[in-house]
């Protein structure tokens, strides 16, 4: 018969001195496999205290019930954990049915209930619809493979790819990148964008996003939708650093229905740099989504539709999807919708926003998560 799988995590939590973005990066990761895969996840700390990382714990559980798997919190027993694991495959049922008619690419909450009383059930929080396939192009028969390299991700640098409509069919991609580290070396980045054919897009070098030096600090081209192997060259003069891999989708932007390429969160350090931010388009976003009682962020939303205005809104809700506050708008910088996010008057936890896009009568909808901490 089939065999049923899952993914387990055993983990003492992060060191004390471990960068929240590599945290969030590790968590991201492992979620994002599990589902790929329709898995759950079973975190196990065999750590013989308990709440090891208790900052965390909230995050660790969030990452493992949302996929139906569980957590198991330092001080349980090995063996006793995996013993649950095993029991709770072999009781586990599939169940199929069939989602909205969504190809935005966004997730989308499921709630599964059962009859019986006193039963307990629980399956993944949701699912990641997939893009239509109306947004890239038909798989060319007989392409060849062999012009690509193996992905890996530096350590170095956050790169940022924004997409937008281009002409005749095509997307506009731009570049740009900013150093993991404050005293990074790194002062410029090879950039190669390349067809799974072997073909060069764009080439370019470019300088980190807020350089001072005077040089390009983002590089923009056009593309047909569909992957491309994204190639770059880290250096720090002529010398070369570190080099990164990765494979992109480039979305198709002319659909008949609204698009949201990007909802991005900007973490101003003041109110005098949050006012002087909404004016400047070329804004790094954090890649953070667990943030303090005294933050107040610029949340940009990129929208798109083949004709007329795209109108966004954005609603703050509770883990019971109640609404809290309908985020204010502010004015759009470079065609992009940006909102005000104050967390002052809110308590710790988990939250969601939700983002909708509406262009005539059609309205596209998405749910992002994210966590008050401090």
């Amino acid at each position: 018969g089939d065999v049923t799988k899952a993914m387990i995590v055993v983990t003492e939590g992060f060191r004390a001195s471990e960068p929240s973005r590599t945290r969030t990066t590790t968590l991201r990761s492992i979620a994002r496999a599990a589902r790929l895969s329709n898995i759950p996840i079973y975190i196990v700390d065999p750590s013989p205290d308990a709440a090891v990382d208790s900052q965390l714990n909230g995050t660790w559980s969030a990452v493992s019930t949302e996929t139906g798997g569980m957590l198991f919190n330092g001080g349980t027993d090995l063996h006793t954990a995996l013993d649950r694991v095993a029991a709770e495959l072999d009781a586990r049922y599939v169940l199929e049915f069939q989602g909205a008619a969504n190809d935005d690419g966004a997730f989308h909450r499921i709630e599964v209930t059962v009859k019986r009383k006193g039963a307990r059930v629980r399956a993944p929080s949701g699912y990641w619809a997939p893009f239509g396939a109306s947004r890239f192009p038909p798989v060319t028969p007989g392409r060849s493979y062999a012009n690509l390299l193996t992905p890996h991700v530096s350590g170095l640098i956050q790169p940022w790819f924004r997409m937008a409509p281009g002409p005749n069919g095509t997307t506009r991609v731009t570049f740009s990148w900013l150093p993991r580290s404050a005293n990074s070396r790194a002062d410029r980045v090879e950039l190669n964008a390349i067809t799974f054919e072997g073909k060069t897009v764009h080439a370019a070098t470019v300088d980190p996003l807020r350089s001072a030096a005077g040089d390009p600090v983002q590089t923009a081209f056009e593309a047909v939708p569909g992957p491309l192997q994204i190639s770059m060259t880290v250096g720090s003069g002529p010398k070369v650093l570190d080099t990164d891999v990765r494979y992109i989708d480039v979305p198709r932007l002319d659909a008949s229905r609204p698009f949201l390429a990007a909802v991005e969160f900007i973490r101003p350090r003041s109110l005098p740099e949050f006012l002087a931010l909404q004016s400047n388009a070329g804004v790094m976003p954090t890649e953070v989504r667990e943030f303090h009682r005294q933050d107040r962020l610029l949340v940009r939303v990129r929208a798109f539709a083949a004709s007329g205005e795209t109108q966004v809104t954005v609603r703050l809700m509770n883990r019971r999807r109640e609404s809290l506050m309908e985020l204010p708008a502010l004015p759009p910088v470079d065609g992009t919708a940006q909102f005000d996010l104050p967390f002052a008057r809110f308590p710790r936890g988990e939250y969601l926003l939700e983002i909708k896009a509406v262009s005539g009568v059609e309205t596209v909808t998405q749910l992002q998560t994210i966590r008050l901490i401090g």
